[in-house]
């Protein structure tokens, strides 16, 4: 019998990925909430203020704004969200009984970044980060535009050739991984999907589960190379664990990723010079 080389290290990841506990988010995410109340908006509400792009997890109506003393800026439209309340009626078949009908009512509420007037109490946020000379100036010289935006996400838009970074304060440890760790891992994430634009490597993916792979199979590379982190933690594992099941059916799936962030590092190891 032939000994499968590519079907050997295929079953090495996924018993890796069999075994690794669940991803644990490496930052604060973002939980849109109303500024006055402090309740967290729930269900399609937390959806819908989500993609409205907000720098702020802050929002209010028109009145609350004004009550607060604060101005909403000319043009600045509000995000329509839903609000759930019950009519009572009586039963048709026994007026004894009663229901409780629910019916939606919709209405609109402003961002923090819409308004001018109000600021949120302050709070000091510690960077606990260690600061890694050496890779500060590896990601710089890349000269990859990046935007820091305390909006609870890391992203990299291939449109706009942009990456969104959270604060390094908003980074925190977990289970597998120190606060240091993970704000390099997340950052060097990144950094590699931006390495897939035109006018860097030009790649092309069938799927964006595939690119995702990508990106932290070479997050995970360039951890090592720089020092931040000399074995493969679990929390890359944890991460591209979802795709166990495209590992599972396609032996050839991990060496096209690998080879594909293989060549995203070394496109940054030429504009580092890196020996």
């Amino acid at each position: 019998m032939t000994f499968d080389i590519k079907q050997h290290i295929t079953n090495r990841v996924i018993e890796r990925l069999e075994n690794v506990g669940e991803f644990e988010m490496p930052f604060e995410p973002f939980v849109a909430h109303n500024f006055k109340s402090g309740k967290t908006y729930r269900g399609i509400n937390q959806l819908l203020l989500g993609f409205a792009g907000r720098s702020t997890p802050y929002w209010g109506t028109k009145k609350q704004w004004r009550e607060a003393g604060a101005q909403i800026r000319a043009g600045e439209e509000g995000t329509q969200i839903v609000f759930w309340n019950f009519v009572v009626v009586e039963d048709e078949d026994d007026e004894l009984v009663e229901k409780k009908i629910p019916f939606a009512k919709y209405y609109r509420v402003h961002n923090a970044d819409q308004v001018d007037g109000w600021e949120p109490d302050s709070v000091v946020d510690m960077d606990e980060t260690e600061v890694i000379d050496c890779a500060d100036s590896f990601f710089a010289n890349l000269k990859i535009p990046t935007q820091i935006v305390d909006n609870g996400r890391a992203s990299y838009s291939p449109a706009e050739d942009m990456v969104t970074l959270p604060p390094r304060s908003a980074f925190k440890a977990t289970k597998t991984s120190s606060v240091t760790q993970n704000y390099y891992g997340v950052k060097a994430h990144e950094y590699i999907h931006a390495t897939g634009h035109k006018t860097r490597c030009d790649r092309k993916m069938p799927s964006y589960a595939i690119e995702e792979l990508v990106a932290e199979i070479g997050s995970a590379m360039l951890c090592g190379q720089l020092g931040i982190s000399m074995t493969v933690r679990d929390d890359h594992v944890a991460y591209i664990k979802s795709w166990l099941k495209a590992l599972q059916n396609n032996k050839q799936l991990i060496f096209t990723a690998a080879g594909k962030s293989q060549a995203g590092v070394d496109w940054m190891n030429v504009q580092n010079a890196w020996k």
